[in-house]
């Protein structure tokens, strides 16, 4: 399965709106765009927050290692932002963005926080290197688990 992994969401802890692409303009509405998936390839997507309300470097650490250990071969994560990569500390080192390691069969992929306030994104191929990192990240995943997308026909 392929599993989207942010912060949190300032909204509200229902496990359902992690990363959800609506209102337009919030984070997953902007991932969802910069991914080039509709809303329906998007949603097919595991999404999931590591903290509920406030960020927590503990709490986050913790919340990532439960996914780890809960994932299986052919899984794969792909971190929102420099926090989300640190949490999981994959590499002894947060995975830079746009990178794509597998370790123990599970695949981790790192992209720039889709806020409006990331300064990443405003890099001319940015859309390009997200789209590949989907590609690879849907390649590298089990096939049950790997989404129907247009970013990954493209």
């Amino acid at each position: 399965m392929i599993t989207i992994v942010g912060e949190l969401n300032p909204y509200g802890a229902r496990p359902e709106y992690a990363l959800y692409p609506d209102p337009p303009g919030c984070a997953g509405h902007r991932l969802m765009k910069i991914l080039g998936l509709s809303e329906e390839e998007y949603l097919a997507l595991g999404r999931v927050n590591l903290c509920v309300r406030k960020w927590s470097g503990l709490a986050a650490r913790n919340a990532a290692v439960q996914l780890f250990f809960g994932a299986g071969e052919g899984d794969a994560f792909v971190m929102l932002g420099r926090k989300v990569a640190a949490a999981f500390y994959v590499t002894g080192d947060p995975l830079p963005p746009f990178s794509v390691c597998t370790i123990h069969g599970v695949t981790f992929a790192s992209l720039p926080h889709p806020s409006g306030r990331c300064r990443a994104w405003n890099a001319t191929d940015a859309v390009a290197h997200a789209r590949e990192v989907l590609r690879i990240v849907t390649l590298r995943a089990s096939p049950s688990s790997a989404p129907t997308s247009r970013a990954r026909r493209q």
